[in-house]
């Protein structure tokens, strides 16, 4: 048995667990989680499954399912690919779906796509919120009643240091070793390991990497700064 996810996304270890008690239930090579589909999904027919259960997946524009970007496949199933690059939907996903080889089980619990900024801090707010049964890393997660602190919930990681005189709007996560200097202004943010806000500088709906800066009094709205690096 092997279980594969997609790096970008944030499923429930108990749906993980499903897929791979799915797998052992039937005798497909490979069965994917499925939640329901959205605008510009990509379309799947769940057929031949009671309520929440394990059934065949067709292909269907017009489908009320999308794939969770979660698969258990049976390990044989790998062994016949050629070691050339690929992906899994060139490689797997489209022949089985082809033969009707594909199964697949609703997932019962959240799933969030984080492949985009926006998304990237949507799935982080979830993730402060307790949305996914996943341990926060060392440090003090604060409660809307801090002087300073609007909003939701903000993850001060061990090593990380935010200046009395700043203010935060959560969701945000300050990883280890971020600094937010005094006067600053930060909301719906995300600071990697390192990161450093300079006095009066604003960050809002961005994500600065591992070791980034932001200079005193600049602004940074809606930006990815990759560390190190650094916006004057």
């Amino acid at each position: 048995l092997v279980l594969v996810t997609c790096a970008d996304h944030v499923v429930d270890p108990a749906d993980l667990a499903a897929l791979a008690a799915a797998l052992e239930r039937t005798g497909a090579p490979m069965v994917t989680g499925l939640i329901p589909s959205a605008e510009g999904s990509f379309g799947l027919r769940l057929e031949g499954a009671p309520a929440g259960g394990v059934g065949r997946v067709a292909r269907d524009p017009r489908g009320p399912w999308d794939s969770a970007g979660a698969y258990a496949l049976r390990a044989g199933v790998l062994a016949g690919l050629e070691p050339v690059p690929s992906t899994l939907a060139a490689a797997l996903l489209g022949p089985l779906l082809d033969r009707g080889a594909l199964a697949g089980v609703p997932f019962q619990r959240p799933v969030a796509d984080a492949g985009t900024l926006h998304r990237l801090l949507l799935t982080s707010a979830g993730l402060l919120a307790g949305c996914w049964p996943y341990d926060l890393p060392a440090g003090v997660l604060l409660a809307p009643t801090r002087r300073g602190h609007l909003g939701g919930p903000v993850l001060v990681a061990d090593g990380a240091s935010l200046h009395p005189a700043a203010t935060i709007a959560g969701p945000v996560v300050l990883d280890r070793g971020s600094r937010v200097a005094a006067g600053a202004v930060v909301t719906r943010a995300i600071l990697g390991p390192g990161a450093a806000v300079g006095a009066g500088a604003r960050v809002v709906g961005s994500v600065l990497g591992a070791g980034a800066s932001l200079a005193p009094g600049a602004v940074a709205v809606a930006a990815l700064l990759p560390g190190p690096a650094a916006l004057g």
